[in-house]
């Protein structure tokens, strides 16, 4: 089986060539059977017309030559014979004069005659006009005839020569087009496979431009969605199993660091409950080192209790809701409902488990009350798209600086001097097993804004 091994710009260059050159050869195939066609047809007819044509033109010239050798015979002859009789002329209806060499008179138009009795003389009759004209007319046809018959192996050809000269223009116009659209077409595919082997190399980053409005732009937007979707899963992953080698860490460190707390707390209490002497300031140092050793062991206990939390992190389980009655409901609570505002508009169908996102935001709205400067503000602005429920919570907080931002979601990354650093990344993974994400939207010194992507339900 034949197979056209050539580049895509090039298959396209043909084919559009072959489908301009087709109508164009048929055309000059049907344009010179027609003309050859109409031709022999009025040559046909030519030939049947002209030989009555001039038929009739003869007969027109013989009724001409008859009338002339009437006006010579019957009229002029007698007039020479009177004239040189001396005898009076005789008029007639169709003489209109007679003219001499000595004495030149204009009768035109006019039929002359003269006559060998009277040589000197001319006798001027009045021409026939529908004889004359109808001659003419007659002689004008035939002469057509003969130019048709002169010029049929010319123009026809000519006029071929002239359709093949402006089809053959508009057979090169469809070629350039065909060019520039193919390689219009072959640049962005080129592009597309470009971007493809970024992708398989690692690169998930790169993107295609979309525009042209055809089924390569669909297939460019459709690559980067795929693009896009494929590293939100990869960070997604990524993310997961970091916080996983953490979870791992934080479950060996709650172990290790719970067990010696108590035998410290008790060594050091013993130690202050022991001693029964009589120096104050030695009592009063017993005091402060197991009112410092009692603190910092609560401390430690809160932390072996975060680890424990974020080892033991639960799956999510979850149910269909409304998140704007949800969201409503965790803003009426005394801890919020002076200084935290929603907005949102209509219902918001969403799986979620109520538990986990209710901790999640409780973390984000504490951080902001935390950061702030003087009176907390946070504000709770929803909008949806076709598929997704964007969740925007802005406060008016210290911000957090940028060479921060990219480390803020992992664990034990803190800006606090008491904070574990677990709480944000505590916030993106309930984000994640939610099939959503989060991000940092804006950050400045009067406050920052974060993003909670929710995919709506169905």
């Amino acid at each position: 089986m034949f197979r056209f091994n050539a580049s895509l710009r090039t298959k396209l260059i043909v084919l559009l060539f072959v489908v301009s050159a087709i109508p164009l050869v048929v055309s000059i195939y049907l344009v010179e059977n027609i003309t050859v066609l109409i031709q022999n047809v009025s040559s046909n007819e030519a030939a049947l017309i002209k030989p009555q044509l001039e038929k009739a033109a003869m007969a027109y010239r013989d009724q001409i030559d008859l009338r002339k050798r009437y006006y010579k015979d019957a009229v002029a002859r007698p007039l020479a014979i009177a004239r040189a009789n001396g005898e009076p002329l005789q008029g007639h209806d169709d003489l209109l004069g007679i003219s001499t060499p000595n004495e030149v008179k204009d009768f035109s138009p006019s039929w002359e005659v003269k006559i060998k009795d009277d040589p000197m003389v001319t006798y001027h009759f009045k021409i026939d006009p529908t004889l004359q004209r109808n001659l003419q007319e007659l002689t004008n046809s035939i002469y057509r005839i003969d130019r048709i018959k002169t010029m049929k192996s010319k123009l026809p050809r000519s006029y071929n020569y002239a359709f093949i000269a402006v089809l053959g223009g508009v057979v090169a116009l469809v070629t350039l087009a065909a060019l520039i659209i193919a390689s219009f077409i072959t640049r962005r595919l080129r592009n597309l496979v470009a971007a493809t082997e970024a992708v398989a190399s690692g690169d998930l980053n790169i993107k295609v431009d979309e525009t042209g409005g055809d089924e390569v732009a669909n297939l460019a937007e459709s690559f980067n969605v795929m693009t896009s979707a494929l590293k939100n899963e990869q960070e997604r992953v990524s993310y997961l199993e970091r916080l996983n080698t953490w979870k791992e860490i934080a479950k060996h460190l709650a172990h290790e660091i719970k067990n010696p707390l108590t035998p410290i707390r008790l060594a050091v209490e013993l130690c202050a409950s022991k001693y029964d002497g009589s120096d104050p300031s030695f009592r009063k140092l017993l005091d402060d080192t197991a009112s410092i050793v009692d603190e910092e062991i609560r401390h430690l206990e809160h932390l072996v209790n975060e680890f424990r939390g974020l080892s033991k992190l639960p799956q999510p389980q979850k149910t269909p809701g409304d998140l704007r009655e949800f969201l409503r409901a965790l803003c009426k609570t005394p801890n919020y409902k002076d200084w935290v505002t929603l907005q949102s508009d209509g219902e918001l169908p969403v799986s979620f488990d109520e538990v986990l996102l209710k901790r999640a935001f409780v973390n984000l709205l504490d951080n902001a009350k935390e950061s702030a400067t003087s009176s907390p503000k946070a504000a709770i602005n929803v909008t949806t798209t076709s598929k997704q429920v964007q969740i925007r919570i802005t406060d008016n907080g210290s911000g957090i600086s940028e060479s921060l931002k990219p480390q803020v979601f992992d664990p034990y990354v803190t800006t606090k001097d008491t904070g574990t650093g677990l709480g944000l990344a505590l916030v993106k993974k309930t984000c994640l097993d939610h099939e959503g994400s989060i991000i940092i939207e804006k950050t400045s010194p009067s406050g920052t804004t974060f993003l909670i992507t929710l995919p709506l339900a169905n």
